[in-house]
This record gives C-alpha cells, sequence and structure tokens, in this order.
C-alpha cells in the first residue's frame, strides 16, 4: 500500500539556470512525485551549509507532493544520504521530509509532520498548492486552512513553476 507526503527542496538561485532538475532526480529510485509547487524566493537568508559560495544568498523553495510503498524509515535513510553525498558545496541546500501520511513521530532524527511546514510561511504556502487537503495530524487543520488563517501571511515572490523542472 502506498504512503503519501511532502518534502520540501530549497536551492540556490544561480543566474538564471534552473538547478534542480537533478536533485529531483535523486527522488526517484525511493518515491514516485505526484506533484510539484511553483518555487518563491526566499530573499536574503543566511546558508544552512557550509557552502563556500556565499553565506547570504537568495534560495527558491518549493514542495514536492508524492507517494511511496517505502517506510517512514527508509525513506528518512534515503533523503538524509541524498543530502549528505550529493548536496554538499552545492547550489542544493536539500530535501526536508516535512509529512509522512498522518504520522506523528517526535526523535532527533526526524520530527513529524516537520515544524517548518507550519511555522514556514513560504513552505506553507507550497505545500497548499500541492496537497491542500491534507490534515495536520496534530494541530487538526488542513493545510489550505492553516494557510490562510497565518496571520504573517505573505506571498512571497514568484520564481518559477514546478512543472518547469520536469521538462528535460
Amino acid at each position: 500500500m502506498s504512503s503519501f507526503g511532502l518534502i520540501s527542496l530549497s536551492m540556490k538561485i544561480i543566474g538564471n539556470r534552473i538547478v534542480g532538475r537533478h536533485a529531483i532526480n535523486e527522488l526517484a529510485p525511493a518515491v514516485i512525485i505526484e506533484e510539484i509547487s511553483s518555487f518563491y524566493i526566499r530573499e536574503g537568508e543566511e546558508s544552512s551549509t557550509n557552502s563556500p559560495v556565499s553565506d547570504l544568498h537568495n534560495l527558491i523553495v518549493g514542495v514536492i507532493r508524492f507517494s511511496t510503498d517505502a517506510n517512514i524509515s527508509v525513506l528518512g535513510n534515503y533523503i538524509r544520504s541524498i543530502n549528505e553525498s550529493n548536496f554538499q558545496e552545492s547550489e542544493i541546500e536539500g530535501f526536508k521530509i516535512l509529512c509522512f501520511d498522518d504520522l506523528v513521530a517526535l526523535n532527533p532524527e526526524l520530527t513529524l509532520p516537520c515544524p517548518t511546514l507550519f511555522s514556514d510561511s513560504i513552505v506553507l504556502t507550497c505545500a497548499t498548492e500541492v496537497w491542500p487537503d491534507f490534515n495536520h495530524p496534530v494541530m487538526k487543520r488542513s493545510i489550505s486552512d492553516l494557510d490562510y488563517s497565518n496571520p504573517n501571511r505573505q506571498r512571497p515572490p514568484f520564481y518559477i513553476q514546478g512543472a518547469e523542472f520536469l521538462k528535460f
């Protein structure tokens, strides 16, 4: 039986190149991409990696809705290995699992649903695009309800449609 979830992806803006295609391809062995949100610009973020490029840069952020036959432990290990091996010193900041079905987990390796899902307005906007009816298992509200009732809700600057990352 397939499970469903959301994964966020953050990438540095490098000129006018679409840099995330190879990153999204890395997900293929573990998940089926159901939908990709638009990507929005997060201006002036501090890098979360030790990138030699710049400590202050613009990121684009999007969310991928996926299905998988893998369990959360296997998927979590796979995402962690992608982030650790493929994105060091690159334009990709990495993937983050935001939710996995209605699983609630609180441990050092993985907290589900990820607090970023509702605390980061850009991630919440992207998640609303791809899975508005997902009910947050702790807050007992839909993602779209959380997004539209967010007092800090601001539409971030649009960068590109997510579908562009699937064109080869």
